[in-house]
C-alpha cells in the first residue's frame, strides 16, 4: 500500500489547452460606438471682417448712403455644445448645436476737429449655430464635415467728445440668420469621453439696424446695413452617453 501511494504521488498531472476567447464579429449594420447623444464645451479664437453702410432718410437736412469701410474683430469666444451620431459601419451622420459667448471686438477712435472725437465701438456678442454633420471614422477617430444655419448678435456704438464732455450718440444692435460650414477632427481617447479641433466659417448679409431721429434734428431714420463673415477655430472636450452604444467595431 505504501509502495502504491507513492508512485500515484509521482503520476504527472494532465494538462488542459487554454480558453480561446470568443471573436470580435464586425457587423457593419450595428450601431458603433460613436452612436448616440453627447454634450460638451468648447473655446477658441475668432476673427470676423464687418462691413457697414449708414443711410440717412426722410430728414429735414440730409439725406444719402455713407459706405462704410471694413473693420476686423478679433477676440475669444466659448460655449457648450450637443448633439447626436448616428454609426454605420465607418460612415456617421448627426445634428450638432451650440451656443456661444465672445469678446470679439475693436474700438476705434477718430478726430473731428478742435477738442473733437468721434468713437465706434463694435463688437459680436453671442452666435449660436445648428448644424447636421457627416463624416467618417477610422477606429476612434472621426473627421467630419458640418453646415447648417447661425445667429448672431452684434452691436455697434458711437459716442463723442466735445470740448471734454462726452454723449452717447447712436447705438446699433444687430440680430442676424446667416449660414455657417466648417469640418474637423475628433478622438475618442478615453470611454465615452473625446476631443475635437474644429474650424467653422459663418456669413451673414443684409443684417439691419434701423434708428429714429429726434425731431429736432430733422427726424427721418438712420440705417445699419452690415455684413460679416466670422472664422471660429476652437478646441473641444465631449461627454457620449451610453458609450458604447452597438458594437460596429471594437474599441481597441
Amino acid at each position: 500500500m505504501t509502495f502504491g501511494s507513492a508512485n500515484g504521488a509521482d503520476l504527472p498531472t494532465a494538462s488542459y489547452p487554454a480558453a480561446v476567447p470568443t471573436p470580435v464579429v464586425y457587423d457593419p449594420m450595428r450601431a458603433g460606438p460613436w452612436t448616440g447623444p453627447y454634450l460638451g464645451g468648447n473655446i477658441g479664437y475668432g476673427w470676423a471682417n464687418v462691413t457697414g453702410d449708414y443711410t440717412l432718410a426722410n430728414n429735414a437736412f440730409a439725406n444719402g448712403t455713407i459706405v462704410g469701410g471694413p473693420i476686423n474683430l478679433d477676440g475669444v469666444n466659448g460655449g457648450l455644445q450637443a448633439g447626436y451620431n448616428w454609426q454605420i459601419g465607418s460612415f456617421l451622420l448627426g445634428v450638432e448645436g451650440d451656443f456661444q459667448g465672445t469678446d470679439q471686438n475693436l474700438t476705434l477712435t477718430s478726430s473731428c476737429g478742435l477738442n473733437c472725437s468721434l468713437t465706434q465701438v463694435a463688437n459680436i456678442d453671442w452666435f449660436s449655430t445648428f448644424r447636421a454633420r457627416a463624416g467618417f471614422t477610422i477606429k476612434d477617430v472621426l473627421f467630419y464635415g458640418t453646415g447648417g444655419l447661425n445667429w448672431t448678435h452684434g452691436e455697434n456704438n458711437f459716442s463723442g467728445t466735445l470740448n471734454g464732455t462726452s454723449a452717447n450718440l447712436a447705438d446699433f444692435t444687430h440680430d442676424s440668420l446667416g449660414w455657417v460650414a466648417g469640418g474637423g477632427i475628433e478622438w475618442m481617447f478615453w470611454y465615452g469621453w473625446s476631443a475635437k479641433i474644429e474650424y467653422l466659417f459663418l456669413r451673414n448679409t443684409n443684417s439691419n439696424s434701423t434708428l429714429t431721429i429726434p425731431a429736432s434734428l430733422g427726424g427721418g431714420t438712420l440705417t445699419n446695413t452690415a455684413d460679416a463673415s466670422n472664422n471660429i477655430v476652437r478646441a473641444g472636450l465631449n461627454y457620449h452617453f451610453f458609450f458604447p452604444y452597438g458594437g460596429g467595431w471594437p474599441y481597441h
